[in-house]
């Protein structure tokens, strides 16, 4: 998570030029910002940026309490299982509408949508982007239509990102291999990070009090 961070804030050095920066996270459910990005919160907020979470809300909306300063507004039209093209377009209209409003000086978008129609709506609003590739996930990974349709939507909606970053870089390979991705504007770091303080670590074969399930 802090190698991604690092690597935003280098390319917002390199490009915006002034420090203090509105900047936008977008994910396609709270729960997501929640486990995996708030370190990135406190980097950015640490800095002095003006930072807004763009994700649909649910019960891990509870990180605002440690984070009050963030502006989180819900995503009414983000739907991740969702394979209505209809639905899709809203999603890009609300998008566009929203980053219009904010004006933010960079948008990162996290999972598959919001780097597909995310950069499209922020490409329309003449705003940065980076897109961050966290897993290819099962409809990316085995053959089918939706396989195909989203290899399309990927290579058309990443030629309008500003970057794209990948956490494993067997993903990177395959972008780069299947022209998916421009590979001047893609690279790759080892993963979003693991905060040990929360994912605390056992030994093999401990009888753990609880278990954490990931979707």
């Amino acid at each position: 998570m802090v190698a991604i961070f690092n690597f935003a804030s280098s390319y917002k050095r390199k490009h915006l030029l002034i420090a203090k920066k509105r900047i936008i996270l977008v994910a396609n459910t709270t729960w997501n910002i929640y486990n995996f990005r708030l370190n990135v919160l406190k980097k950015l907020l640490d800095e002095g940026h003006e930072v807004y979470v763009l994700a649909p809300v649910d019960e891990y909306i509870e990180y605002k309490e440690k984070y009050p300063d963030v502006v989180h507004i819900g995503l009414r039209s983000l739907d991740r299982d969702s394979t209505n093209p209809i639905k899709d377009l809203i999603l890009i209209a609300e998008l566009y509408r929203k980053y219009k409003r904010i004006k933010p000086s960079l948008v990162v978008h996290y999972t598959h949508k919001p780097n597909i129609f995310g950069s499209i709506a922020a490409y329309l609003a003449k705003i940065k982007s980076i897109n961050v590739v966290t897993g290819l996930g099962y409809s990316f990974i085995h053959k089918g239509w939706i396989n195909t349709v989203l290899k399309i939507l990927y290579k058309f909606g990443g030629s309008k990102s500003s970057m794209t970053i990948f956490e494993n870089q067997d993903d990177l390979a395959l972008f780069i291999e299947e022209n998916l991705v421009d590979e001047a504007k893609a690279t790759s770091v080892k993963g979003c990070g693991v905060d040990t303080n929360y994912y605390l670590a056992y030994p093999n074969g401990t009888d753990h009090s609880h278990t954490t399930l990931l979707s």
